[in-house]
């Protein structure tokens, strides 16, 4: 285990000042319209808020409907994301349908199937959007950078920078849209080109070969778990099954701020061996947790399908959780959500399970 507590250092150093000044809210459904002082991280079902954040709002759920004030920053996934009230500075989304309006002091970041920017939307920065189907309304105060399939500029449109924009097609512009600065259309397809096929057939067998790959690593590496560090691995399954919510949004908080704890160590010079052994050791919690959410999911078989204790699992049970997992992920948007949310459970199980390891004896 003296590998491991090299590695997981940055880690027992982190976590502890990630659970100060900061209120935690995790269920089915979350519902809250008070006005909260510190920052706010949220894990549900469904997630609805109307009060006010003093500080910076994380949140991750299936349904998530924000309607009231958050001063600070926003980051949110869900499967349906609709954000229609104020956010003091940037706001980040990554969901399957997503709907944005109201108004946002700083950028607008997003990454989803569709997004409808709505009229009377006012954003304050720049726009950077990535999406299958984008419909852009009101006023983006600086660039708008847009990746998509079908794009559209709707009637009112007002851009203060330039417009950007990555497509196989050109955009629909309405007419009364403005755009301050310069239109530059980047197309992604090049027509008429006889390779494009065998490049398009190339990149999808590199992409299955690399995924096959990924998924026997994945499956090797639970083994191991689970047969090497057995009681850890019935640890870790029992609290995910006791407190998945908990769990879940242990691993997104823990997710989310290992990378900028080191990025900041990294900026600052003095911390530059420590931002590196934080990092180093964030890669390597994301491929121990890939190993950890397959034993839950095997966990969950053994329990819902096979009628077992959900720690009776073996080594077949290992391969059919992560198999069914790898097909979800092949559902477009919806099942990328599912099985990011079954992710962050092991995430956070896992760095409970390290945490609690080196921490000192209380």
């Amino acid at each position: 285990m003296k590998k491991y507590t090299v590695l997981f250092v940055g880690l027992a150093l982190v976590l502890p000042a990630v659970a100060g000044a900061a209120e935690f809210r995790s269920g089915q459904t979350v519902s809250f319209n008070e006005t909260m002082k510190d920052n706010v991280y949220v894990a549900g079902g469904t997630v609805n808020l109307v009060g006010t954040v003093d500080g910076d709002l994380y949140v991750a759920g299936g349904t998530v409907n924000l309607m009231g004030t958050v001063t600070k920053d926003v980051v949110v996934f869900g499967g349906t994301v609709i954000v229609t009230g104020k956010v003091g500075d940037d706001l980040r989304i990554g969901g399957g349908n997503v709907t944005v309006g109201g108004t946002i002091g700083g950028e607008l970041a997003a990454g989803s199937g569709n997004i409808n920017v709505l009229p009377g939307t006012l954003i304050a920065g720049g726009a950077y959007i990535g999406a299958g189907d984008v419909i852009m309304n009101g006023t983006v105060a600086k660039n708008l950078v847009i990746a998509g399939n079908e794009i559209a500029l709707g009637a009112g449109l007002k851009v203060g920078g330039n417009f950007d924009y990555y497509s196989n097609k050109e955009a629909k512009i309405d007419a009364s849209a403005k755009i301050s600065g310069a239109t530059n259309f980047h197309q992604q397809a090049i027509k008429g080109k006889p390779a494009g096929k065998a490049s398009a057939w190339a990149f999808f067998v590199f992409l299955t070969f690399w995924g096959l790959v990924c998924l026997a690593g994945a499956i090797i590496l639970a083994w191991l778990l689970f047969y090497l560090w057995r009681e850890d691995s019935k640890e870790m399954i029992e609290a995910a099954f006791a407190s998945p919510g908990k769990e879940l949004l242990r691993g997104f908080i823990t997710f989310f701020i290992l990378p900028i704890a080191a990025i900041i160590c990294w900026i600052t010079l003095i911390g530059l061996p420590l931002g590196f052994l934080i990092g180093f050791g964030f890669a390597v919690l994301t491929i121990l947790a890939a190993a950890v959410s397959g034993l839950l999911a095997a966990a969950l078989l053994a329990k819902v399908v096979f009628q077992r204790k959900e720690t009776e699992i073996n080594w077949w049970l290992i391969i059919l959780g992560l198999v069914i997992m790898a097909i979800i992920k092949l559902i477009p948007f919806v099942g990328w959500l599912l099985a990011f949310l079954f992710y962050l459970v092991g995430f956070g199980v896992l760095s409970n399970m390290i945490y609690k390891k080196l921490a000192p004896n209380k």
